[in-house]
Formats: structure tokens, sequence, C-alpha cells
């Protein structure tokens, strides 16, 4: 069973971002789509954990994106400390802020709750600061495979995931779907074209445990 490297999914997820932020930034709608998918559900944590409800968090949220695609130009990583998800917190949390600004100048609005919203804004600062970035970016790359295992064929995703992930014999796999040996080549290198086209190079990276290594002719094709 493929097991991934803290260090691998770091250096996937802020490749693929890249790749996907330099296609968004040309205009390309599925590239954005993709970026909201990824990223929507870290904006969403970041709400809930400042104690907003579920109908103000999609507001929000709304909010948030909406910054994001009209600065998304401006954007530039210059340096390791200046990522994306940086940037995003940063915008998600100034939304955030503004968000209960407006709901204290309206005390009609305000529940018994709120007064202990200071203290919540507080801790929420730390948990952020002290977070898990490692977990975030395990739960991003996992919905880079959900992204892309809804864009494939289901029977080529399963034999994608059963060569490349469960590590199974490919004739054992050719057998059990009844289909030629030389098929089960054929889909995975689609699969992962079509991975390379959707979020760059990184699954053809030699360093990623996803990069199909070279098949050698064994006669049973």
């Amino acid at each position: 069973m493929l097991e991934l490297d803290d260090r691998y999914v770091e250096y996937s997820v802020s490749t693929i971002t890249t790749t996907l932020l330099e296609r968004a930034k040309t205009g390309e709608e599925d590239a954005w789509s993709c970026v909201v998918y990824l990223y929507g559900p870290l904006v969403y944590k970041w709400c809930r954990k400042r104690g907003l409800s579920r109908e103000a968090t999609r507001d929000v949220a709304q909010n948030v994106f909406e910054v994001v695609a009209r600065k998304l130009k401006d954007f530039r990583r210059e340096d390791a400390s200046n990522t994306f998800r940086g940037w995003l917190r940063a915008i998600s949390d100034n939304k955030i802020s503004d968000y209960w600004r407006d709901q204290y100048k309206c005390p009609d609005r305000v529940s018994v709750e709120d007064p202990h919203r200071s203290l919540e804004q507080v801790q929420f600062r730390e948990e952020i600061d002290n977070g898990s970035d490692v977990q975030d970016s395990l739960d991003i790359f996992e919905r880079v495979l959900q992204y892309g295992k809804a864009r494939v064929n289901p029977k080529h995703w399963e034999v994608f995931w059963r060569v490349i992930v469960d590590e199974e014999d490919r004739h054992e796999i050719a057998a059990s779907l009844e289909i030629k040996r030389a098929n089960v080549d054929v889909i995975v290198s689609r699969v992962l074209a079509k991975l390379k086209e959707t979020f760059g190079d990184v699954f053809e990276d030699r360093g990623s445990p996803f990069h199909e290594p070279r098949q050698e002719s064994d006669g049973h094709q």
C-alpha cells in the first residue's frame, strides 16, 4: 500500500497549487474551479473555528474567494515563506474579522453567545499558528486525488489505483478484469497523463510514488 512521505505531500501540494494558480491567472475556469475545490474546505474550517455559523461561513467564504479571484494576478511567491495558503489565510482572517465587526455594529443580530467571540478569536489565531500544516496538506492532496478520480473513467481509475497505490501485480489485475496485460500499462499511462495535464509535472516526477516505472517487455502481452 502506498505511503506518502510528509515532505512529498508538502512539495506536491505546493507544486500543484503553483500550476493551478498560473493557469487560473490566464482565465482558465477549470483551474479556478479546482483551486476553490481544493482550498474551499480549508477556508470553511477557519471560519467555523472563529465561531461562524454554517450560513455565515458560506457567505464569508464566498467573499474570500471573490477577493482571491480579484487579486490573484498580483499574488507572487517570491520565497518559501510567501505561500498561497498563508495569503489565503490572511484574506480569510480579514473577512472573518469584518464579519464580526459588522455583527457588533448591529446589536439586534448578536446572540447571547457573542460576548465570548473575542476570546474565541484569540484562541483561533493560536490554533492556526500552531495547527497542523501537514494535516492540511494531506487533506488537500486527498482532494487532489478525488478531483482526478471524478474526471477519469471509473474502471481506468481502478486499474491505476491497483497498480500505483495498491502495488498489485499487473498480470493479476489484467486477469481479474479480463483485459489484456498491455491494456493495463496503457490505462495507467493515460491516467497519469490526465493527472499531469490537470496538476502539472508532480505526478511525473521520478521522486513521486505515483511515477510510473519503466515497463519491460515480458512476452505476456
